[in-house]
């Protein structure tokens, strides 16, 4: 229902332009005219006269049947930091190191995919944190959390590539990791990864150490796949099969 009000908001041409990078415009734009057009209410004109108007915003921005266009990765994160940034400002890529960081529930497999992909990158893990504070999954996490920031800032200082092992399953959890890379000009690559219901029970079970349904439950209700808005690469690995 975005182009229902699209026109009305703050500053439609950011939001066209952050949208684009989530949807494509134009079918966004399509489904919101059949919504308007299955409704019986009193203001169906105006909705479509302003579904009309978010499409002239999405067409006038570039970014109507694709993502706005940045000129580099850079230049898109730190344009959706800030509500200032002009969209056309070309930003001066030079990372000190690259960082995977992984986004999933407990039992996803995230171990596994690192292994397979990464075996011999260093990793700051949570988990294994945990264990070494013997720390339970469903205790509060503040040390484990402050003990991995600490080595993932000696790697960061020492301009070494290195992968953040953790659930980070919404975006707030994900903003205070991803802000500390920003901080010390790492390059960002958020690696998620999904499974279905059933598998992820599964594998959870078979799991040495397994995670209490309720702590799962809990995170599943938080859960909020990344978007392109947060890192300069997202990969999603559905059910084992990669798209970016």
């Amino acid at each position: 229902q975005l182009p229902f009000r699209l026109i009305e908001r703050p500053n439609p041409a950011r939001l066209a332009r952050q949208t684009s990078w989530q949807c494509r415009g134009d079918l966004l734009c399509m489904h919101a005219k059949a919504d308007a057009l299955g409704r019986i209410c009193d203001d169906q004109t105006d909705i479509l006269e302003n579904i009309d108007l978010a499409r002239l915003v999405f067409k006038e921005n570039d970014c109507f049947a694709q993502p706005f266009h940045f000129e580099n990765d850079e230049s898109r994160v730190t344009y959706f930091e800030r509500d200032d940034r002009d969209p056309h400002y070309v930003a001066h890529e030079d990372f000190r190191c690259n960082v995977i960081v992984m986004a999933a529930l407990p039992g996803t497999g995230k171990d596994t995919w690192i292994s397979n992909n990464f075996l011999d990158m260093p990793v700051v893990s949570l988990d294994v944190i945990r264990k070494e504070m013997g720390v339970s999954p469903s205790d509060n996490q503040g040390k484990v959390i402050q003990a991995g920031r600490e080595r993932a800032k000696e790697y960061l200082r020492a301009g070494i590539d290195f992968i953040w092992n953790a659930t980070n399953v919404s975006k707030q959890i994900r903003s205070k990791p991803l802000s500390l890379l920003r901080d010390y000009g790492a390059r960002i690559h958020i690696v998620y990864l999904e499974v279905s219901p059933a598998k992820l029970q599964k594998q959870n079970s078979n799991r040495k150490d397994v995670v209490p349904h309720k702590v799962i439950s809990h995170l599943v209700q938080k859960l909020e796949p990344p978007t392109a808005l947060e890192a300069h690469q997202v990969t999603y690995v559905i059910d084992g099969i990669e798209m970016k």
